[in-house]
């Protein structure tokens, strides 16, 4: 997520601590772990929670023929939850890691994964 300076893109958005995800900034580039190899499709312009909102991924999902997605990452309740169920509505078999997805709580994770996920994806770990 990365978000312009005036936060024109997401308003709603509380990264007035540390300005956090703001484009050319260290804290909205890629981690060296996760950077991109040859081949690999890279997601654009996500400015708000869900993946699916402004963003190529459609585009993408529909030029490579996919039909099931799997989805990780942080925050579970918020951007996890957001792509899970565009993507359930978009048709697409989803799949969502209980233990590749985190919250700030244990509370939450538990909610989301054992109640939320269950309506919209086919939970699983990434066993």
């Amino acid at each position: 997520i990365i978000f312009g300076e005036t936060l024109q893109d997401f308003p709603n958005a509380n990264v007035s601590e540390g300005d956090l995800f703001m484009s050319d900034s260290w804290n909205a580039e890629i981690v060296v772990e996760h950077q991109p190899k040859y081949g690999d499709s890279i997601i654009k312009n996500k400015y708000g929670l869900d993946c699916f909102a402004g963003t190529n991924l459609e585009d993408l999902i529909k030029e490579k023929g996919i039909e099931t997605l799997i989805i990780g990452g942080f925050l579970t309740n918020c951007s996890v939850e957001s792509t899970m169920r565009t993507a359930f509505e978009k048709g697409l078999n989803v799949v969502t890691l209980t233990d590749g997805t985190a919250c700030r709580s244990e509370a939450e994770q538990s909610v989301s994964t054992n109640y939320n996920f269950t309506m919209f994806s086919t939970p699983v770990t990434c066993a």
